[in-house]
């Protein structure tokens, strides 16, 4: 699980921050002259933040695929595939997969690239728009809308670049963002967003286009002869369960499991993005005996699914989540909208 504090103490981090500042400024002020920026030939939303970690990228990216689904584009989901084994898919990928059969999902470093490559395609298997899930400092690749989700727990003013502290990029970069979107606002106090909504008008001239929370809209289990179903959530009330996960916010994830009736027998909590040793998971599966579950995360199932659990025959499921607007969604699905253009007709 992150901390407060960065990588290195702020004593060692603090003048590694300022060459990685300086850097960092140098090679915007080298993409805001255009320089080295490929324009595609469809329209392209990026989904970022100014950290390392997650604030909910995933379930926003698939909040704006599906939008555009149903207006009938064809989208495409780049992502890079972070710790992704040789030949396998990441765990990000797998979700998005799972979650957006209606989408084109490419795992690529060079996304320049992937784009290029899906505009090869022939012409009916070509996107209409592509979708960058963590663009905002991938700027090789030129956008038509740039989102930047914003922790409304995590105050990026009162965080430090890296390695000191946990920013990619300081919040003056919110200058050239199109809209911020600040997540988990139902987790911060009025005054809280209001004092960050200031701050981010201050530095990108407008106000927030949203505040979101996030929430689950059912469950996925897998039965022990392999077959799954989708229950809603209540099917997690008064559940006795084993919790597996490797995500930035486990605190988050088992407060929501407890919130929804869930009584956690036993945990295993590894850092995000962290594979499942079976001799650690073994570990958890021999205290399943007095346990109705494994429960773990969207995002662990891809990972999890490729563990033998020996002795297991039990229950796996994993909560689906999804984007759910406290203020402004119909304005940031607009902004959406208008960013994608018309779908292409059907001829």
């Amino acid at each position: 699980m992150r901390s407060d504090a960065g990588p290195l103490p702020r004593w060692i981090g603090a003048p590694l921050s300022a060459v990685y500042g300086a850097a960092v400024r140098i090679r915007n002020r080298r993409f805001d002259r255009g320089a080295g920026v490929t324009s595609p030939p469809v329209p392209v939303i990026s989904v970022g933040n100014l950290s390392v970690g997650g604030v909910g990228k995933t379930p926003m990216v698939q909040r704006i695929a599906r939008l555009l689904a149903a207006q009938g584009h064809r989208p495409a989901v780049l992502l890079r595939g972070y710790k992704s084994a040789a030949g396998a898919m990441s765990d990000e990928e797998a979700e998005h997969r799972a979650a957006l059969p209606n989408a084109i999902v490419v795992a690529n470093p060079d996304r320049v690239g992937a784009v290029e490559a899906l505009m090869s395609r022939p012409i009916n298997e070509q996107p209409t728009c592509v979708i960058l899930d963590d663009g905002f400092q991938h700027r090789r690749l030129g956008r038509t809308l740039d989102i930047v989700l914003i922790d409304a727990r995590r105050d990026p003013w009162r965080d430090a670049l890296l390695p000191a502290g946990w920013l990619r990029e300081s919040p003056s970069s919110l200058k050239r963002a199109d809209a911020v979107v600040l997540t988990h606002a139902d987790l911060v106090a009025p005054d809280e967003i209001e004092r960050i909504s200031g701050l981010v008008e201050e530095v990108s001239g407008r106000s927030p286009a949203a505040m979101v929370r996030h929430a689950w809209s059912g469950v996925r289990v897998r039965t022990p002869d392999g077959q799954f179903s989708d229950p809603p959530t209540a099917w997690l009330n008064e559940r006795r369960a084993a919790v597996i996960c490797a995500i930035g916010e486990p605190d988050q994830f088992l407060s929501m499991l407890r919130e929804a009736g869930v009584e956690v027998v036993s945990t295993l909590i590894l850092q995000d993005h962290a594979s499942f040793e079976p001799a650690a998971v073994q570990r958890v599966t021999e205290t399943l005996s007095d346990s109705d579950a494994i429960i773990c995360t969207a995002k662990d199932w891809a990972r999890l699914a490729t563990v033998v659990l020996e002795g297991f025959s039990g229950l796996i499921a994993y909560p689906s989540v999804m984007i759910e607007a406290l203020r402004g969604g119909d304005n940031l699905d607009a902004l959406v909208k208008a960013a994608a253009g018309a779908p292409p007709t059907v001829e």
